[in-house]
């Protein structure tokens, strides 16, 4: 199986770091440039910046609350490039406020794609997006 995580800087490094460690170096690929490729059969791990450099195609999208926390620039990348091809969701997301403009945006783009909605206690106002 191929994984593909797309975070910030920062927490791809983090990741790369733990993955490497608990699941060996040469099982983590760590994108550092637009010209490296997806290795199949393992983790790869790619700086959110490099995600629309890349073919990225995907079956399963998951984000808990990082999409709805995220830069009007990241969500509309997931949104040009529709959900990087997925067709199955797990997104948690809160209530759009001042702190989260874009959350409002995720749920409308959840309910388009058909999803089932579950309600999450804690943050107040979040809740599960799944298909």
């Amino acid at each position: 199986m191929t994984y593909v995580l797309v975070d910030t800087p920062l927490f791809s490094t983090v990741q790369w770091l733990y993955l490497s460690v608990v699941i060996g170096e040469t099982k983590v690929n760590l994108v550092t440039k637009k010209e490296s490729r997806i290795k199949q059969g393992i983790v790869n791990i790619v700086p959110v910046q490099l995600a629309d450099e890349l073919s990225l195609e995907c079956d399963l999208f998951v984000s808990t609350w990082g999409l709805s926390e995220a830069n009007k620039k990241t969500v509309d990348l997931v949104m040009r490039r529709n959900w990087f091809g997925a067709s199955h969701f797990l997104v948690a997301f809160q209530k759009g406020e001042s702190k989260f403009p874009v959350a409002d945006r995720v749920r409308k783009e959840m309910e388009q794609k058909g999803v089932a909605f579950e309600r999450v206690e804690f943050p107040m106002g979040s809740k599960y997006a799944f298909k």
